[in-house]
Order: structure tokens, then C-alpha cells, then sequence
């Protein structure tokens, strides 16, 4: 027993033993009829030992704490409610700037125990040191709301509220625009509850909501292929080139070789979401096209009369996927929602007069509206001008000038796209810079049949049709066929 406790129990038993000796003096002097003043004498005496013994008593009261934080000491106080206060403010101040988070304190890493020693022997701490004392430490927890993954903490956010939004639109990261969720639930056992946190540990929503799809990154192995670059790799596996750097020390990485094994750091989401969803796609639904016979177009010759219309149809099907990825689908329904519109085609079926494999004499104009912008011969920077250049707007339709054969029908340097047909008899004819090409190689054709459309491919300067005509490969002047 400490000095201070004994003597405060020798004086109390002192002072029960005087108070004893009083009441039975008083008794005995009472029954021997002695005088009023003995008595009081000697209870004035008693009284005044028990007010010397009640004052010693408190003022050897204990009137210093000795306050220690996990088992740390921190310093003496003197009034143990004073410190209650202090961390009260702390607690009051915390959450004014954390916006209204309420804080818990730590009961069991919280000490305050009384002392021996008197207040004039030790420095007390001022509350200005104990709220600091208390700032340092980890005693005031934030209340927040904690997200369990397979019963293992993961973040925290303030509110149950925010929780579940980040829950929420975690999910919703995965769905695909427009579609329809049929379910959306995590493969791990995810729960929210209430719970004491570091307030540096609460996250907000954006935070949380990455935090949760990023989770933890650890290493794979990746064995190199043909056409493997550490530029590529880095990129296909959302990796920097220094995550790939440091997961493979000592390699080279600009001269990767087939087969050589490197780690990829690759992220491991903390939750998976498995959703089940309805997209709905649509599709073209191919037209036809019907044939009407005419004579007044030749044999060979088409030219379409009403245009088609490709239609549409709406496929819905159910796609389950993991964190976006699919994992199987089904096609659930699928339905017309426009009917295409067959095209309409004129056939011509005139009979070509006059043409046995040789020219009939005369050739015909290869567009309906001839305005020359170039002649045949023409000396044009050193250069003889071999056909005639006719100058129309691009889209303008070309024709064959003469019943024959196309012998090339495509792209050639300077003249860019060309068709030349073969008449018979060494005769040809060249349609040069087009834009479109109607007729292919092989097809034999009409005179006067749509062979092409005036453009400016190869070397042109302006849309026009240059027009040639050549005998064994001669070029002849335009003008004496026409």
C-alpha cells in the first residue's frame, strides 16, 4: 500500500476511535450527572480531531494523472475530465473539416491513471499538448462505411450511400450502350458495413470506383511471338514501357527474340461482374433486282430504272459477360422492321446491225455535249497531244463510240482510269481520266452503251474525257471517225 493510502486510513481509524471514546465518555458522565461543560470540552476536542484528519485527508488527495496513449506516455494532467474535453474538441474539429464524418475514439489505447505525486512537483500538460498528443495518434478513428470482398476490407467511403452508388456504377462500366440489364451481381461475396477507419483511408466515389476495377497488378508470363514488339506488348496489356522495364531486369527489350519469356504486369480487379444483358443490333437485309426487257436500249445494254432499297431488320440477343468480356451469347429474337425494295433494270435487246468483228465506218460521239478543250496534236510542253481532250462536268456519262470488245478497264499512270475497247480491223478507242468504270475486261459492248463517267484521275488538271482513236496502235485524229 502506498504511503499517501496508509496514512489516509490511519487517520480515518484514528478519527473513528476518538468518536468512540467521545460517545462513551458521554455516556458515563451522562449517568454520573457530570457537568455539561466536561462534555463539551471533550467532543470540541474530538470534533476537532476529526476536522484536522478530514482536511489532511483531502489535501493529500491524489491531484495528478499520469495520461499515456498505446501504451505511450504522454505527460500528467490534473483533471482527468479536462482531457475528456480536450478530445471532445479534437473530435468536434475533425469532423467540421471532414464534413460532418463522425469520430470514435479508441478506448482501449486510452490510459489515464492517478499518481503519487503532487501537482507542484510535475509539468503539466496544457490542452493545447494533449490535443496534439491526440492528433498524433491513431486513438480517434473515423466512422465510415467499409467495402468487404470476400470478408477482406477493400475501401471505405463516408456514407452507405456512396458505397452503394460505387457498387452500382462499377456494374454499370460494363454495359453495353443501350442495352438492356437482365442481371448484374458479383462472383465474390461483396458486402458494406459501418466500421472505425483511418480518415485518410475514405476514398470518394470516382476514387473508390477505380480503385475497385484496377485492384492489384502481379506478373504473367508471355512467351514472344513472331511479329512481337515491347512497344505493342506494353500497349495490348495497358502496361508503360517502365512497368514493363522493371518486370523483366536484364532483358533487352528492343531485340526480343520468338520465345523468349517475359513477365507482363497485368491489373487483377478486386470484383468481377458477371452481367447478363439484351443488345439490340441492326442489320441490312439485301434487295434484288428484277429485269425489264426493252428494244430501244442494245443487246448488253443495262441501265437502271428505279433504284433499290436495302431494309432492316432488329436482332436482339443475350450476352453474358465478365467484366466485359463475353462469354457466351444467344440470339433471343429477331424481327423485320423495313422490307427492302427490289431495284428495277432495263435490258436492252436490240440487235447490234453491222458489226461482224470490224468497224462499221463511223464512229459515234463518245459524250452527248463536245466541247474541246484540248486538240489532237497539240504540242503541250514538249509533248505531242495524241487524242482530244472534251470538257464536261465530273459524272457525266461516257459512251462507247463504236460496238467492240473491252480490252482493258482500270487504273494506268498518267491517263488514271481508262477503258479501251477493240473495234475489229486494228481499230481502238481510248477513254482516258475517268472517274467511274462501268464495263470490264472481256465484256463486249454496244455503240452508244454507258461505258464510264468523266473524271480526273491520272494526270489531269480539270474534269474532262480524253478521247482517242487508234489504228495498229496509230493514234488517228478523232475527228476523221466522228
Amino acid at each position: 500500500m502506498k504511503l499517501k493510502d496508509k496514512l489516509k486510513e490511519h487517520l480515518l481509524i484514528s478519527s473513528i476511535n476518538k468518536s468512540k471514546v467521545w460517545i462513551k465518555a458521554k455516556s458515563k458522565l451522562a449517568n454520573n450527572k457530570v457537568s455539561k461543560r466536561i462534555i463539551m470540552g471533550i467532543g470540541v476536542s474530538v470534533i476537532g480531531i476529526a476536522i484536522i484528519s478530514t482536511t489532511l485527508m483531502v489535501t493529500m488527495a491524489t491531484d495528478v494523472y499520469e495520461l499515456s496513449i498505446d501504451g505511450v506516455k504522454v505527460g500528467y494532467v490534473k483533471d482527468k475530465e479536462n482531457v475528456q474535453e480536450d478530445i471532445d474538441e479534437v473530435k468536434a474539429q475533425l469532423s467540421k473539416e471532414n464534413e460532418g464524418i463522425e469520430f470514435l475514439m479508441n478506448e482501449d489505447m486510452f490510459a489515464c491513471v492517478p499518481t503519487d505525486y503532487n501537482s507542484k512537483d510535475v509539468t503539466l500538460l496544457k490542452d493545447k499538448q494533449v490535443k496534439e498528443a491526440v492528433l498524433k495518434s491513431d486513438i480517434l478513428k473515423a466512422k465510415g462505411w467499409i467495402v468487404c470482398v470476400n470478408d477482406k476490407n477493400v475501401l471505405a467511403t463516408k456514407t452507405k450511400e456512396v458505397a452503394d452508388t460505387v457498387l452500382d456504377d462499377v456494374k454499370k462500366k460494363y454495359q453495353t450502350e443501350g442495352s438492356e440489364i437482365v442481371e448484374a451481381n458479383f462472383k465474390e461475396n461483396v458486402t458494406v458495413t459501418q466500421g472505425a477507419v483511418k480518415i485518410d483511408s475514405i476514398m470518394d466515389k470516382d476514387e473508390a470506383i477505380s480503385y475497385l476495377m484496377t485492384g492489384t497488378k502481379s506478373k504473367k508470363p508471355y512467351v514472344v511471338k513472331d511479329g512481337d514488339t515491347y512497344w505493342d506488348l506494353a500497349i495490348k496489356y495497358g502496361m508503360s514501357l517502365d512497368e514493363l522495364l522493371d518486370a523483366n531486369p536484364g532483358c533487352d527489350l528492343s531485340k526480343l527474340k520468338i520465345g523468349t519469356e517475359l513477365n507482363l504486369v497485368v491489373a487483377k480487379p478486386y470484383v468481377t461482374v458477371v452481367m447478363k444483358e439484351i443488345v439490340a443490333t441492326t442489320e441490312d437485309i439485301d434487295y434484288e433486282t428484277t429485269y425489264e426487257n426493252t428494244s430501244s436500249m442494245y443487246a448488253g445494254q443495262v441501265k437502271i430504272k428505279t433504284e433499290g432499297q436495302k431494309g432492316k431488320k432488329e436482332i436482339k440477343t443475350e450476352i453474358v459477360k465478365e467484366n466485359g468480356i463475353e462469354v457466351s451469347n444467344q440470339e433471343v429474337e429477331s424481327k423485320v422492321i423495313e422490307e427492302p425494295k427490289n431495284a428495277v433494270a432495263l435490258k436492252g435487246t436490240k440487235a447490234i446491225v453491222g458489226y461482224s468483228g470490224s468497224c462499221s465506218g463511223v464512229l459515234g460521239a463518245p459524250m452527248s455535249k463536245l466541247q474541246v478543250s484540248s486538240g489532237f496534236g497539240v504540242n503541250r510542253g514538249g509533248v505531242r497531244h495524241l487524242g482530244i481532250d472534251f470538257r464536261n462536268p465530273c459524272g457525266t456519262p461516257i459512251y462507247a463510240a463504236e460496238a467492240g470488245t473491252v480490252i482493258f478497264s482500270g487504273y494506268s499512270g498518267s491517263y488514271g482510269n481508262i477503258v479501251k475497247i477493240s473495234h475489229g480491223g486494228g481499230l481502238q478507242t481510248y477513254y482516258a481520266h475517268c472517274n467511274t468504270l462501268l464495263v470490264s475486261v472481256g465484256q463486249t459492248v454496244a455503240k452508244g452503251q454507258q461505258i464510264a463517267t468523266v473524271g480526273a484521275t491520272g494526270n489531269a488538271t480539270g474534269y474532262h474525257l480524253h478521247f482517242e482513236v487508234r489504228l495498229n496502235n496509230v493514234p488517228q485524229n478523232p475527228w476523221n471517225y466522228i
